[in-house]
C-alpha cells in the first residue's frame, strides 16, 4: 500500500539535530530514561522555498530548496530599535491584559529581541495569514512591526475569538 507523503509547510526552514531531550507527553521524569521516550531538538538555521521534490526511494524526502531569499536568517540580528521593541511588548501586554492572560512580564522583560518576536507570534492565537505572514516578514524588524500590528488588530476585534485578517 502506497501512502502519500503529508505536504510540506509553506515555508520551511532548514536546520539541525541540535540535541535530544526527554520528552514528558509520555512518562514522568523518573521513567523517561527507563522507557527511552526522548525529543530530538531542532534548530532552525534558515527558512528556505521549496523548489521542488525529487523522486527518490530512500527513507527519508529530498528536495530542492531556493535559500537565496532567506540568506539573511543566518546572519546575526542588529538588535530592535527601542520603540519598536517597546511596542511589541507594550502590545503583548495590552493583549495579555484584554485576555486575561497571566504572564511573567519580568522574564519577557528578560528576552532578546528575537525570542520576544517569535514567542509572542508563537502563542498569540493570530490566524494562519497573520501567522504566515510573520514567518515571510524578511528580517526581525518587519516581523516585529507585524505582530504588535496584529496584537492590536486582534486585540481590538474583542467582538470574535476567531478574527481574521482579510
Amino acid at each position: 500500500m502506497t501512502t502519500t507523503p503529508p505536504s510540506l509547510p509553506e515555508l520551511p526552514r532548514v536546520g539541525d539535530a541540535s540535541g535530544l531531550e526527554p520528552d514528558p507527553r509520555f512518562y514522568p521524569e523518573e521513567l523517561q530514561l527507563a522507557f527511552r521516550n526522548h525529543a530530538i531538538v531542532l534548530e532552525g538555521l534558515s527558512r528556505f522555498r521549496l523548489v521542488h521534490e525529487i523522486d527518490v526511494t530512500t527513507a527519508f524526502r529530498q528536495i530542492e530548496a531556493d535559500c537565496a531569499s532567506f540568506s539573511g536568517d543566518k546572519d546575526d540580528t542588529a538588535p530592535l530599535a527601542l520603540a519598536l521593541r517597546s511596542d511589541v511588548e507594550r502590545e503583548a501586554r495590552r493583549f495579555a491584559d484584554t485576555r486575561g492572560y497571566a504572564i511573567d512580564w519580568d522574564a519577557v522583560a528578560r528576552l532578546d529581541d528575537e525570542a520576544l518576536v517569535n514567542a509572542v507570534a508563537q502563542v498569540a492565537p493570530f490566524d494562519v495569514a497573520a501567522k504566515q505572514a510573520v514567518l515571510e516578514a524578511p528580517d526581525i524588524a518587519a516581523r516585529a512591526d507585524l505582530v504588535a500590528q496584529f496584537l492590536r488588530f486582534f486585540r481590538l476585534d474583542d467582538s470574535n475569538d476567531d478574527a481574521t485578517m482579510q
